[in-house]
């Protein structure tokens, strides 16, 4: 004998009605899509969190001369790296942490003079573009 399915309508069901008897893990099989987040997540901290920082034994300071719309190195690559500041006296100057900066692609826009950008945790190349004229750059390692 075939079966066959029918739709159910559940009526008189109690508001606070709970299912206790779900496995803990359920498995899945195919992809599936979670669409009903909420834009940000509220988190609680219940124990003690501990930063760990690195510290600089020295650095180096540079001044580098930038020509005008051109993508200047600030820094070569270094795995030594604690952080860098990069001090712009003029702007606009768009700075890129990685090679080959430009007015399209960049990780910070700066467009105030007298700007310090502080990178920590790179240690890769970071590359500048934009104005003509000099940069104070500060590497820490």
């Amino acid at each position: 004998m075939p079966i066959s399915s029918q739709d159910v309508n559940v009526v008189n069901t109690p508001l606070d009605t709970n299912v206790l008897n779900f496995p803990a893990t359920q498995p899945v099989s195919g992809s599936v899509s979670v669409s009903n987040f909420p834009a940000t997540q509220n988190v609680a901290v219940t124990n003690t969190v501990n930063v760990i920082t690195a510290q600089a034994s020295s650095s180096t300071v540079a001044q580098v001369v930038m020509p005008l719309n051109t993508s200047t190195t600030l820094l070569a690559a270094n795995v030594n790296r604690k952080s860098a500041v990069i001090f712009i006296p003029q702007q606009p100057v768009q700075i890129k942490l990685g090679a080959v900066a430009s007015a399209t692609s960049f990780t910070y826009n700066v467009t105030t003079t007298n700007t310090t950008v502080t990178i920590t945790g790179y240690t890769g190349q970071i590359d500048a573009f934009g104005k003509n004229g000099t940069v104070n750059v500060t590497e820490l390692i």
